[in-house]
């Protein structure tokens, strides 16, 4: 009989890339990836501790599993939620039968036999060698490649160098030879991955950076789009971005989270740049890139943010113009340097700043998005969506549906936008 495994998988791109290097090593070794919890033999869920709220959901999900493991089936948490409660889980979840770090999910395949038996199976701490190579896209277009694992920057509200540890960079003669085979199997685009892209290869010692990274990936010929995220605003170089833009298939959107446009709450946040040295980043990036698209994260209610942090935030988003941004309120996280000052803003006033920000940049991402009205774009066609229409994005990464032929899916062309709606633009050929 085949043994089936279903995965849930919460949290940011990393996470879920994580999940489908996990789905390649399972079935390489015999599993079967299913959708139907109920015939799982094996339920794994990658959890996500980056914020509370998020937090919240894997273990209610986890919860909802108690009677499972009666059943005979294994339970697993995976990721940053098991990096950073490690075996103390097992005291409120004893169901749970595997414990695993975002390091070892090559591993699992042999484990979880143990785990079928019985056996607690616990694997938490750093490994040197966390990468996972997978050269399988199943037909994919769009594939994301993680080139880096963990932070130094230790960011004073982030859990993620405690979750998912030291900087780690992948080997570049690795990296490049799994995107050639994956553009020999169709991939067309490739994303690049890592809590922070830009630091990649400050920790191994060479003068490789990622610029240089970027300029080797784009030589490979049938590879045709190139994105990466996220970045850190103090490793944003002139050299990246003089790179995006003389290279054609590097796209031209640059996420670059600003959290906060508050010099002080900037520095109570250990994010090492002021709001002068990211607005320069900015007007470089849009001097060689006019038509650069930007997106940003934004925190509010960080402890001690004031009124008047708060209001230099609102203003700066209003001065930036951003295409998009993802707004957070704060939460508490364990072992970060924030968790010990005093969180006096109310869950009330969170919201209220959540909400001002948002609605301000609902005008902003309208009056930008409206400007594409009528412009001629290219845009690599992924898909064919479920109302029929091809799916693809332009080179400044904005979704866009057309009616066309499916021949082209794979390929480069040329529409003009006609239409934006709730966020999607529509085209003709």
């Amino acid at each position: 009989m085949v043994k089936k495994l279903y995965i849930k998988t919460y949290g940011c791109q990393m996470n879920f890339a994580d999940a489908e290097r996990l789905k390649y090593i399972f079935e390489k070794n015999g599993w079967q990836i299913t959708d139907n919890i109920d015939e799982a033999l094996a339920i794994f869920a990658i959890g996500c501790s980056v914020r509370q709220h998020a937090e919240n959901k894997i273990f209610s999900f986890i919860d909802g599993l108690k009677n499972i493991k009666k059943q005979g089936r294994v339970v697993g948490l995976l990721g940053c939620t098991a990096n950073i409660y490690k075996k103390d889980i097992l005291n409120q979840h004893p169901h749970i039968n595997i414990i695993c770090g975002t390091d070892y999910f090559d591993l699992l395949p042999e484990k979880i036999e143990s785990a079928l038996k019985g056996e607690k199976i616990i694997l938490v701490e750093e490994n040197q060698n966390p990468f996972v190579i997978k050269t399988n896209s199943k037909n994919s277009i769009y594939v994301d490649i993680p080139i880096t694992k963990g932070c130094d920057n230790f960011c004073s509200y982030c859990v993620v160098p405690y979750a998912r540890g030291k900087l780690k960079s992948r080997n570049s003669v690795e990296i490049i030879n799994e995107i050639k085979n994956l553009s020999d199997s169709g991939v067309r685009h490739v994303n690049l991955l890592g809590q922070n892209v830009n630091e990649y290869g400050k920790d191994l010692n060479i003068k490789y950076d990622f610029a240089e990274l970027l300029k080797e990936i784009s030589k490979i010929d049938k590879l045709l789009r190139i994105s990466f995220m996220t970045s850190h605003p103090k490793d944003t170089t002139k050299k990246i971005l003089e790179t995006m833009a003389e290279n054609e298939k590097i796209m031209k959107h640059l996420h670059l989270p600003v959290q906060s446009g508050s010099n002080r709450i900037l520095k109570l946040m250990n994010r090492k740049y002021s709001r002068e040295e990211y607005l320069k980043i900015i007007e470089y990036a849009r001097a060689l890139i006019p038509d650069i698209s930007i997106t940003s994260d934004i925190m509010v209610g960080f402890p001690e943010e004031t009124e008047k942090d708060f209001l230099e935030t609102y203003e700066f988003v209003k001065e930036i113009q951003y295409d998009k941004i993802y707004i957070f309120k704060y939460s508490k996280r364990p072992f970060t340097r924030a968790a010990k000052l005093p969180n006096s803003i109310s869950e009330k006033e969170k919201q209220r700043r959540h909400s001002l920000i948002l609605n301000l940049q609902k005008k902003i991402s309208r009056k930008i998005s409206e400007n594409y009205i009528n412009k001629n774009v290219q845009i690599l066609v992924e898909k064919i969506n479920k109302n029929g229409y091809l799916e693809g994005k332009s080179l400044n990464n904005k979704t866009v549906y057309f009616s066309g032929d499916k021949n082209k899916i794979r390929s480069i062309i040329d529409v003009k936008i006609e239409q934006y709606s709730s966020g999607s633009y529509y085209a003709k050929l």
